[in-house]
C-alpha cells in the first residue's frame, strides 16, 4: 500500500511542476479569458494608483489592468509583464510574476 502512495505522490508531484512551469499565453486583450490563466503582454505604463501600502494597479497604453507589489515607479516604462488573470467586480485584471525590461 505505501508503494501505491509514493508512486501517486510522485505522479502528482510531477502533474504539478508541469502545470506551474507551462509557458505563458501572448494576449494583446483580456477579452474571453479565464481567472487563473497565466499571460504575457507588452506595452508601456501610462498610469499609476495606489490601492494600499506597496501594492498598486498600473494601466498600459492597450487599457489593459495590471496589479503589482512593490513594483516602484513604472509610469513611461516599456516592459513585458507575465502574470495571472483575475476578476474583481466583473472586470479583469493581471497580477504580475515577472517584468522583463526592454531597453533601448
Amino acid at each position: 500500500m505505501r508503494r501505491w502512495a509514493f508512486a501517486a505522490a510522485m505522479i502528482g508531484l510531477f502533474v504539478l511542476f508541469v502545470l506551474v512551469n507551462l509557458p505563458a499565453k501572448r494576449v494583446e486583450s483580456l477579452e474571453g479569458l479565464e481567472a487563473g490563466q497565466k499571460v504575457s503582454l507588452e506595452g508601456v505604463v501610462i498610469d499609476e494608483r495606489v490601492i494600499f501600502g506597496n501594492e498598486k494597479v498600473y494601466v498600459l497604453d492597450l487599457g489593459i489592468e495590471i496589479i503589482c507589489s512593490g513594483c516602484g515607479e513604472l509610469v513611461g516604462e516599456e516592459a513585458e509583464f507575465v502574470g495571472l488573470v483575475e476578476e474583481y467586480e466583473g472586470k479583469n485584471q493581471v497580477r504580475i510574476l515577472e517584468i522583463i525590461f526592454r531597453t533601448s
